[in-house]
């Protein structure tokens, strides 16, 4: 039941699911979030090149997420190949269906902080 103004949220649905819409993050957490995704990517049961081209994006956001200043142009564009891979293989299995929410909460942390 959502009760008042609940416009702009994202629901989330499914045991274990924790995404938190109710702040923009702050880069210490985008950090985390994204290691955490890509702590969960080899449960995700995604074929062997799909996994290939996803570690290689996650390469790149760990280094440049390490940055004082990472920058939005580089972050954004990786954070939305991940997504939308992920969300071609939603079929695949409840771990990605996971992840999808995780990944559009870090791009919307992307868009707000950088």
């Amino acid at each position: 039941v959502i009760g008042g103004d609940a416009s702009g949220n994202m629901i989330v649905t499914g045991d274990g699911n924790l995404v938190d819409h109710s702040t923009g993050g702050s880069l210490e957490e985008l950090r985390a979030l994204v290691q955490e995704m890509r702590a969960m990517l080899p449960q995700a049961g995604l074929d062997a090149d799909t996994v290939e081209v996803i570690e290689g994006d996650f390469e790149v956001l760990e280094k440049q997420l390490a940055k004082s200043a990472p920058k939005k142009a580089i972050v954004l564009p990786k954070m939305e190949s991940i997504a939308g891979m992920l969300t071609g293989a939603a079929a695949a299995g409840a771990a990605v269906q996971k992840l999808v929410p995780m990944v559009q909460q870090a791009i919307e942390w992307v868009q707000g902080l950088l």
